[in-house]
């Protein structure tokens, strides 16, 4: 039977950050082009509210969130992860080793 290829906390942890990352910079593109739509329909008299982009959608404060969170979980809290599942696939393999010497009778 084949083994099911499976992703590792580590890895998991690294496309939910790409995830998220990518999901801030359509959500700029989208209030960029709000933006843009409203420069474009201005009028020489008239006054706005919103003065730029960055004062209705913070591109950068969002993506530094994003990053501080996965910072905030810690490197080694995932390099520990990374090693106890690993440790865990040894253990898996050395018994599947043992069950198979058993079975040839001890040699």
């Amino acid at each position: 039977m084949k083994e099911i290829d499976r992703m590792t906390p580590w890895e998991y942890t690294l496309r939910t950050k790409a995830y998220l990352l990518n999901q801030n910079e359509a959500e700029r593109r989208v209030y960029t082009t709000a933006f843009a739509n409203r420069l474009f329909k201005a009028e020489k008299k008239g006054r706005f509210v919103i003065k730029d982009v960055k004062s209705i959608y913070d591109y950068e404060k969002n993506e530094q969130t994003i990053l501080a969170d996965f910072k905030q979980k810690g490197i080694q809290k995932q390099e520990d992860t990374e090693d106890l599942y690993e440790m865990r696939q040894r253990l898996i393999r050395a018994k599947e080793i043992v069950s198979k010497k058993n079975q040839k009778g001890g040699k």
